[in-house]
């Protein structure tokens, strides 16, 4: 893909850092969804990383069992919780309108990500910087 010179970005979860050059991490809390989903996004444009917001978003589930720590906000790999969250607030919680099962959304990121790195990419195909070019 690098050598193409075309723009990318490749997705991955935290414990792939070691595989991805120079990612940045975004997270749910970061864009007021009750959703710690930190992911990792490679590319060849520039994306700011964000600081989470884990402190500052409103709690609204119970803690799950199985943590020391425990995070009150939606589980969606199954983690154990007080009261089951339905599959109505898991959508509502990644920021999805449409019809997902619980599976599709363990294995998605919330659309805010998506937006986030678009406008990323925009400005950089507007900069004329594609391929090695300059502005106009």
């Amino acid at each position: 893909m690098v050598g193409l010179g075309l723009p990318y970005v490749i997705e991955n979860i935290p414990t792939a850092i070691d595989h991805l050059r120079e990612p940045v991490m975004l997270c749910g809390s970061f864009f007021g969804l009750p959703v710690r989903r930190h992911r990792l996004f490679e590319s060849n444009f520039w994306i700011w990383g964000i600081q989470c917001s884990h402190k500052e978003y409103p709690r609204r589930y119970a803690p799950a069992w199985n943590r020391t720590n425990p995070l009150r906000v939606l589980s969606l790999s199954g983690g154990y919780q007080q009261r089951q969250a339905t599959i109505e607030e898991h959508r509502a919680g990644m920021g999805i309108d449409w019809s997902m099962e619980l599976r599709e959304l363990s294995e998605s990121i919330p659309p805010a990500y998506t937006q986030y790195i678009g406008h990323a990419l925009i400005k950089y195909l507007g900069s004329g910087e594609l391929n090695g070019s300059t502005p106009a």
